[in-house]
């Protein structure tokens, strides 16, 4: 009987990517963006420098500072990239923890973006406003 269990911010990735099959989520954890199973496929063949990692989960990540590059690269090939960003701070958890229904274990992430070739320019230039 195999006892792996996904992790709670993976089970977020999941829920995201089921409803999202046909794009490639850039999956916000701590100050890097991940590429989890079938984008991380992705990730590693069209973005030249990521670190591929396989086992139990295939992933690649790269550092937010790489962020417009990345998402230019794969928006100008025809990817259509979702952006996943954190919608409440460790503090607000905290705070829905109180709640007896409450029950994640991580903090909220959200779809913040769509970009696709269409609407790169436009795209980069007002999320470059937001992650510096």
């Amino acid at each position: 009987m195999n006892k792996w269990r996904v992790p709670n911010d993976q089970r977020q990735w999941w829920e995201l990517k089921s409803q999202h099959m046909d794009k490639v989520l850039f999956f916000k954890m701590g100050k890097f963006y991940e590429l989890f199973e079938m984008d991380a496929h992705v990730g590693a063949k069209e973005l030249a420098d990521l670190q591929y990692m396989k086992g139990d989960q295939p992933h690649c990540g790269f550092p937010e500072k790489n962020f417009a590059v990345n998402l230019e690269k794969l928006a100008k090939k025809g990817y259509r990239v979702l952006v996943v960003e954190k919608t409440e701070t460790p503090e607000q958890l905290e705070h829905r923890h109180k709640k007896p229904s409450v029950k994640d274990k991580v903090v909220r992430q959200k779809i913040c973006a769509m970009v696709t070739k269409g609407t790169l320019d436009f795209t980069c230039m007002l999320l470059m406003m937001f992650v510096d």
